[in-house]
């Protein structure tokens, strides 16, 4: 998880040609795990979160990577070595996928923040989230470009950690948040 979030970091720096068309930021194996390790925090978190102050939202990425990149680094990234995770916490407001180029790649990189940040980092569900939204508009799709054969079974497996998500947060007692 760490070595991905780093490996974003780094590329978000870089003249985006140099990698936007052959970015691989992990092995269908290892998206694989990362579903492993984050769905046993998700089993965790009730269904609806409570976020202290202060926080970020975003929300409807959409499989907008390299929009995703942006804002983090004119906004600060959810790490410890280039960013606030300690004094800030991060709530990504569902619709992770479809549409965009980097579907497998945005739910890659948010997995790996709510695995190494648990306590800081809130994924929570959208409409597009959901096996039949997300075979219709693109994320199915994505998986089987990105890893082949390899592709359905990697996308079921995203899919079923999206029924973990919670369907709301809570900002400090007070700011109700969903999709």
């Amino acid at each position: 998880a760490l070595r991905i979030v780093r490996q974003l970091m780094d590329l978000s720096n870089r003249d985006r040609t140099d990698w936007w068309y052959s970015l691989n930021l992990a092995t269908s194996q290892e998206v694989l795990c990362l579903c492993g390790t984050v769905v046993e925090i998700l089993r965790r978190e009730d269904s609806l979160v409570e976020v202290p102050l202060p926080c970020r939202v975003y929300g409807d990425i959409h499989g907008q990577l390299l929009d995703l990149l942006e804002f983090f680094n004119a906004f600060s990234w959810p790490d410890k070595r280039r960013g606030d995770i300690f004094s800030m916490s991060y709530v990504f407001l569902g619709d992770f996928v479809d549409r965009g180029a980097y579907s497998v790649d945005v739910v890659t990189l948010l997995f790996s923040l709510k695995i190494l940040y648990p306590r800081k980092v809130f994924l929570v569900r959208g409409n597009h989230e959901d096996r039949l939204m997300n075979a219709n508009y693109g994320f199915h799709e994505n998986c089987q470009r990105k890893f082949s054969a390899e592709g359905t079974e990697l996308w079921e497996r995203i899919n079923d950690v999206f029924e973990f998500l919670p369907i709301a947060a809570l900002i400090d007692n007070s700011i109700l948040c969903i999709h």
